[in-house]
């Protein structure tokens, strides 16, 4: 029996593995490139053709052991698994296995990558890891180095008498000189009120620049994608062991980029001691918010309604405010419910995703997991603006009224800037965070700039 019910041996079992889930061990930074060596095991794996039955004798290089019992990699993630079904069935009593396996299966899925040819991003991993813990704030980088390729070993070599804030600019200048440098690393980094967690005493939350990612505090930020990926299902198997070869479920292509709103511009940046010189334009100004955390139902639709009434319904000449209003809040993007974004023009549907689960046929199921996806994702940390302009945008939680949202040369989004008091004429701003701003995100802007349109032009901006 799979599942049964609350104090059931069956049961129990489950508490012990939801136990074993949510161990600390999972978030030690060290762990990672250990735990996750590729295995070496014969396969046997079965169902829908081609049928595939093999000897199977397993010779893990990685074992989990407590006490006087031992577990693998692979009855870990069946258990992972087995738990993501158990919790698709109505009338069950599973909601002690919501969200216990999160962090181990980020684990599993740095192992699952490692399976393939190729290295992660750097970036890719400190974002996905950045919840991890160490006692050194310079071993958030330094423990990833194992996983990355050869030429950012090169450039980001240990040394643990630099300051933390070096070594986290270091992951920056690593993406400044490559062959086609861009300033995806911004994506990573949110003005913020407060730190979601200092566990250092070197980093001081108050005076760290505003433009560096502070890999130190696991911020639940999610960054607005840069890559559209291709899908092409393979037939499903009904147990997989997936070890060598490689067979695969779903194999993924990156196909290009998701958003691009500098065009053929390409990055003018530098660093100078704690402070970003980078190119831009000024495209318009936050003129309203509205917050998912602070609004009622009633006070967020009179809001919204008013923002409609002021744009007369419409948005631009082809859509409509609500059309707009729904695109918006997924950032005009469809996701797996793995998290890749892999096709633009999509929108929010509240009835299906208000709709009970178990009313759902199977591809609304589907259909509902992926947008929850897109929308859970593009809200994290943001909310919704309108600005002086008329645009509706998603931005950081922490932009205020009178901040500026710009292009920068070489990034695919928009940014929110703030100029900071005093400074305005050396262009010297906070840097807020990125953000999707409807109808801006396709070189619009730049267009502008190379058609000479008033109020449009090249400047500097120095982010601190």
């Amino acid at each position: 029996m799979v599942f049964d019910v609350e104090g059931s041996d069956t049961h129990n079992a489950w508490l012990g593995i939801v136990e074993i889930w949510r161990k600390s061990w999972w978030e030690r930074a060290w762990i990672l490139q250990e735990s996750t060596v590729p295995e070496n095991v014969s396969n046997f794996y079965l169902g829908v053709g081609p049928w595939h039955i093999r000897a199977f004798t397993p010779s893990f290089k990685v074992v989990f052991l407590c006490g006087q019992y031992s577990t693998h990699w692979m009855a870990i993630h069946a258990s992972i698994m087995i738990a993501d079904h158990l919790q698709t069935i109505p009338l069950l009593n599973t909601t002690f296995l919501a969200g216990a396996s999160d962090t181990a299966r980020k684990v599993f899925l740095l192992k699952h990558q490692r399976w393939y040819p190729g290295h992660p991003e750097l970036l890719e991993l400190l974002q996905r890891f950045r919840h991890a813990k160490c006692s050194d704030p310079r071993d958030k980088v330094y423990s990833l180095l194992g996983l990355v390729k050869d030429p950012v070993k090169l450039q980001i070599v240990p040394e643990y008498k630099k300051p933390v804030i070096d070594v986290y600019k270091d992951s920056i200048r690593h993406c400044l000189n490559q062959q086609r440098p861009n300033l995806d690393f911004l994506g990573y980094a949110m003005k913020l009120d407060s730190p979601s967690r200092a566990i250092s005493d070197e980093i001081c939350h108050a005076t760290w620049p505003s433009w560096i990612p502070n890999w130190d505090d696991p911020i639940p930020l999610q960054p607005l994608p840069k890559i559209l990926y291709s899908e092409r299902e393979k037939p499903r198997r009904t147990l997989l062991i997936l070890e060598s070869p490689r067979p695969q479920v779903t194999e993924r292509t990156a196909v290009g980029k998701v958003y691009d709103a500098s065009l053929d511009f390409t990055v003018d940046a530098s660093v100078s001691n704690h402070r970003l010189d980078v190119e831009g334009v000024r495209a318009d100004i936050i003129a309203d918010l509205w917050s998912y955390e602070s609004m009622s139902s009633v006070e967020g639709g009179a809001k919204l309604n008013e923002w409609k009434s002021l744009l007369g319904g419409k948005y631009g000449a082809d859509e409509s405010f609500d059309e707009a209003l729904a695109r918006v809040q997924v950032a005009d993007v469809q996701y797996t419910k793995e998290g890749y974004a892999i096709a633009r023009n999509n929108a929010v549907d509240n009835l299906l995703l208000l709709k009970p689960t178990a009313e759902l046929t199977l591809e609304e199921a589907r259909a509902k997991a992926n947008m929850r996806v897109a929308f859970l994702s593009t809200k994290s940390l943001r909310g919704l603006c309108l600005t002086r302009k008329g645009y509706l945008a998603m931005v950081p939680s922490s932009a205020k009224i009178g901040d500026c949202i710009c292009v920068l040369l070489g990034g695919q989004v928009t940014y929110v800037l703030r100029d900071v008091t005093g400074a305005r004429q050396g262009n010297m701003c906070e840097y807020i965070g990125e953000c999707y701003t409807h109808g801006l995100m396709d070189g619009e802007v730049m267009r502008w700039v190379r058609d000479g349109r008033p109020g449009f032009a090249i400047e500097q901006f120095t982010l601190v």
